[in-house]
């Protein structure tokens, strides 16, 4: 279930990076818009064991993906916390450095320009179940992955069916 602080409809969000003046930011900015942030300081060499790092329980994670270890820590989280949401912020997303992320669950992708301006917006409708990412971008990734998975579809079926299996199928 999705956490909520005490008292206030808001969900919890955890941020989660390598840079404590990124933290104090957007801990700031989420609170000043009625968040409960937890800031979780990630240390260069914490990627040796995702699980037994003490994150915070929370609804929504804000992920720094600076870090070449981002999508490590973004598929940890959504093993790891189900029912929670994750963000990645980024210098700037493309095809290649998104996709991925999208499929490993992540519901928001945000430029840090963006995230200084839209953050608390991003953080209240991926917590709602909604995504936050550039329509033409999730619109391109839909596209992929129906494309995909039509490409396994024509590759799954046998071209011709012998009597014996159109028997069996009938």
């Amino acid at each position: 279930m999705a956490q909520r602080a005490h008292g206030n409809n808001q969900p919890v969000v955890c941020l989660l990076s390598t840079h404590p003046l990124l933290l104090d930011e957007f801990t700031r900015k989420l609170e000043k818009a009625h968040f409960t942030a937890k800031a979780f300081r990630l240390r260069q060499v914490f990627f040796e064991d995702m699980n037994r790092l003490a994150i915070p329980s929370a609804s929504v994670y804000v992920v720094d993906g600076h870090d070449p270890f981002a999508a490590v820590l973004v598929g940890s989280l959504v093993k790891r916390f189900p029912d929670s949401r994750v963000i990645v912020l980024s210098e700037k997303f493309t095809e290649a450095n998104a996709f991925p992320l999208l499929e490993l669950g992540a519901k928001g992708l945000l430029d840090y320009s963006e995230a200084s301006q839209h953050l608390p917006d991003a953080v209240k409708t991926v917590a709602e179940g909604g995504y936050w990412v550039e329509p033409q971008l999730l619109s391109r990734f839909t596209d992929s992955v129906v494309h995909s998975a039509r490409r396994r579809s024509v590759k799954a079926r046998p071209r011709r069916l012998s009597p014996r299996e159109r028997e069996v199928l009938e």
